[in-house]
């Protein structure tokens, strides 16, 4: 005779049976969504507002023998770039009443940082030769040439430090540059400068930090265009961990990425530098400046562009399954009353007598 076998639940097996449920029915999280985000900022060197510069460069006379040129004159110009993007994590549903959970960071994009300025005016001319001293009689090319390059005119000044990056938050980038400003005390050649020599210099160190993303986080439901508004704040590589208010109403809300803009500190030092060399036609050494005075030493923000995103993604929220009231069915009623029936009648025709003991 076969056992037939009964499924029991005991109490640790319940616990980890309701466990499994409820892992089952919370919210799964979304794909990553991902929104280009490129700022940009174009402005005055010494605040903001405009600026102006032109820079004219070019060459005259043949190609064996000429003179080559370039004048340029800027009254303080700098320009940035921080390109990346948002990652968006979310949670692909809620329970209507609850908050959603979002996860937001930001990537840079590979060497998508820029950081240049350019102040000064200067114009430079320098000659140059391309001759050949040795030519092949058998090929008509030539076996030997020479190409010296001399300096003509160098008047002035133009630094323009410059730096490109990966963008990250919270992390300065520095760019530095010098140009001489006036020199005495060593023998021009042409070719070069021979001799010790005090050169005045004029060094810029600028720097950029980005420490923040900031903006709003609005959610739109499709059906009924209710809204509500979330400041947020970008300021970790690690990405920010958010709860939206809740969503009160059942069906698809929208969520738009409102007003993203850079919260940015820029420094600009302009020093005046005193700098004995030695100079040896083709260089000069030290280059480092013996003394410097403070001329210029400012701090402001640079006036990025902002982004704003819709509909960058969305959230379910769904409506609560009220509960089903079981109503027993007309046959179960009848069997019913026809078994109290019968035992009414069964214990009407039993002795009296009759007693229950324990």
């Amino acid at each position: 005779m076969k056992t037939k076998k009964k499924f029991s639940i005991s109490g640790g097996n319940t616990i980890a049976l309701a466990a499994l449920l409820m892992l089952t029915t919370q919210a799964a999280w979304a794909g990553i969504v991902f929104q280009n985000t490129d700022f940009s900022a174009s402005q005055s060197l010494w605040g903001g507002g405009a600026s102006a510069g032109f820079d004219v460069s070019g060459s005259v006379g043949p190609t064996a023998v000429g003179v080559e040129y370039s004048v340029k004159s800027n009254s303080g110009t700098v320009n940035a770039q921080f390109n990346g993007g948002i990652r968006v994590n979310h949670v692909d549903s809620v329970n209507v009443g609850e908050q959603a959970a979002i996860i937001l960071d930001f990537v840079g994009d590979s060497n998508g940082g820029f950081l240049n300025s350019i102040f000064g005016a200067k114009a430079t001319a320098g000659g140059y030769f391309d001759i050949c001293v040795i030519p092949n009689i058998f090929t008509g090319g030539c076996v030997t040439r020479v190409n010296p390059e001399f300096d003509l005119i160098d008047a002035g000044f133009a630094v323009e430090p410059e730096t490109i990056f990966t963008p990250e938050l919270d992390t300065k980038r520095n760019a530095n540059d010098s140009d001489e400003l006036a020199g005495v005390g060593s023998v021009d050649l042409i070719i070069g400068e021979v001799g010790p020599k005090l050169s005045l210099d004029i060094i810029q160190a600028t720097s950029l930090k980005v420490s923040s993303i900031d903006g709003t986080l609005q959610g739109r439901h499709r059906d009924t265009g209710a809204t509500f508004s979330k400041a947020l704040k970008i300021d970790t590589n690690g990405g920010l961990d958010i709860q939206t208010n809740s969503l009160s109403l059942s069906g698809l809300w929208d969520f738009d990425l409102v007003d993203l803009t850079l919260t940015n500190t820029f420094t600009n030092d302009i020093d005046l530098g005193f700098r004995p060399t030695f100079e040896y036609i083709v260089g000069s050494w030290p280059n480092s400046p013996l003394a410097k005075v403070g001329l210029i030493d400012e701090t402001f923000s640079l006036g990025f562009n902002s982004n704003t995103y819709s509909n960058a993604f969305s959230i379910n929220a769904i409506a609560p399954v009220p509960p089903v009231t079981s109503v027993p069915a007309p046959a179960s009623i009848a069997l019913f009353s026809l078994g109290l029936v019968v035992l009414i009648r069964r214990g009407r025709k039993s002795p009296a007598n009759n007693s229950f003991t324990i």
